[in-house]
């Protein structure tokens, strides 16, 4: 199976298509969250940490409070996280490239 890669926070001004090559985009939210809605935005995130496997990676976009939900999440549900961030990188040329950085964090316990 495809490893899926849920995306914290889709935000249309992002590209996102060098993160498809890690596995299937899925977008947890989108766009703006008011601070009434924090409650309702870990929900989904615990339900989409219940359904995901350990071959799937969280792409952390949006807010810090958006991408601390998320881990937090994946956390408490699955006791490991693989996330991709948003880097730089240099071509043979020294040119700047936009790529994603891979980071694999697990709990203490």
């Amino acid at each position: 199976m495809k490893p899926r890669v849920y995306v914290t926070n889709y935000n249309g001004n992002y590209d996102y298509t060098g993160a498809e090559a890690y596995g299937e985009l899925i977008n947890m939210t989108q766009g703006f969250i008011p601070l009434h809605r924090y409650d309702a935005v870990l929900n989904a995130f615990e339900n989409y940490a219940k359904t995901a496997n350990e071959n799937d990676y969280l792409l952390l976009s949006g807010s810090n409070l958006v991408c601390a939900l998320a881990v937090s999440a994946w956390m408490k549900h699955r006791g490991s996280a693989r996330l991709l961030q948003h880097g730089k990188g240099w071509d043979e040329n020294k040119n700047p490239i936009r790529t994603y950085l891979e980071y694999h964090v697990q709990s203490a316990a």
